[in-house]
């Protein structure tokens, strides 16, 4: 029979066990796993917009030299 102890460490292991798996290299990005010939442009766009690479950003123009 589980005591009270093991039953709080298995309701918080298991979440904190699930969050983990990304993070440990259990889930690959399609980046890794596919050549980029196979890339879809939804998967395209993502790497784009949602990678680890992908900066948003801004910009302006204030007319050159004398504005």
């Amino acid at each position: 029979m589980p005591t009270r102890r093991d039953v709080l460490r298995m309701a918080i292991g298991a979440p904190l066990a699930t969050m983990a798996l990304p993070i440990l290299g259990a889930s690959k990005e399609f980046w890794d796993t596919k050549s980029p010939s196979e890339w879809s442009s939804a998967e395209i766009d993502r790497m784009l917009t949602k990678s680890p690479w992908a900066k948003e950003v801004s910009a302006s123009f204030d007319g050159g030299f004398g504005g």
